[in-house]
């Protein structure tokens, strides 16, 4: 069985006659299963198997990103993040932050692929993910508001961003998480991010970096 899932469908299928009856189902069917995941990998979109309008959009993970996903565990997170603190205009009063921000993210998700995509785990893992476009995504899911308890220390703050971190990313919607964190008692406001590093490398995580902020306090059009 070992060597029919190694070969491609037809091979595999011919193969199979000669093995012996009871594993014939078994080594066929391992055969059938690879030749289309790697049909799927290769982005072809074969009947009953890739039929929705999110699986003709997809990418297959490489080597190295799929390392990063089968390495994680929940002692050993596989997320980048980044803690940084905004400093609003004078006279601001912060109310309706939060909603500004994630109408903010919302006009900006489609200069960054790593926002709209998520992973399609393959049958058996017998290959790497494939990322595939997400139609659906839930911004009050991606994009939380969280308040510091008084004094609003920044070690409170630092303690908050270390726990958020500590914490894995749900593998079944795209693979980052956004946190305005207000409360702290100089009036700065917190914005914690953490994006999974088989979605992102360096150039990705600059894209990421440069469609969400700008370089003047009005943002570009």
């Amino acid at each position: 069985v070992a060597h029919v899932v190694r070969t491609d469908e037809a091979r595999g299928l011919a193969l199979c006659a000669a093995s012996p009856p009871g594993l014939r189902s078994i080594a066929a069917f391992c055969a059938t299963v690879q030749a289309r995941c790697l049909r799927v990998a290769g982005g072809v979109t074969t009947p009953g198997f890739a039929r929705s309008g999110a699986m003709t959009q997809m990418k297959h993970l490489s080597i190295v990103d799929g390392a990063f996903l089968h390495m994680e565990s929940a002692e050993m997170p596989m997320h980048v993040g980044s803690l940084n603190l905004f400093e609003p205009p004078a006279g601001y009063s912060g109310e309706g932050f939060y909603e500004q921000v994630k109408a903010h993210v919302a006009k900006r998700m489609h200069l960054a692929a790593v926002f709209t995509r998520k992973l399609a785990l393959m049958p058996f893992d017998l290959a790497n993910p494939v990322w595939i476009h997400d139609d659906d995504i839930d911004l009050d899911y991606h994009v939380r508001h969280l308040v510091l308890p008084k004094p609003g220390s920044l070690a409170q703050l630092e303690t908050l961003a270390a726990r958020l971190h500590s914490m894995v990313l749900d593998r079944s919607r795209p693979l980052w998480e956004f946190y305005v964190i207000e409360g702290l008692a100089d009036g700065r406001i917190g914005f914690y991010g953490k994006v999974h590093h088989a979605a992102v490398d360096g150039q990705a995580g600059v894209a990421m970096a440069t469609s969400l902020f700008d370089l003047t306090p009005e943002p570009r059009p």
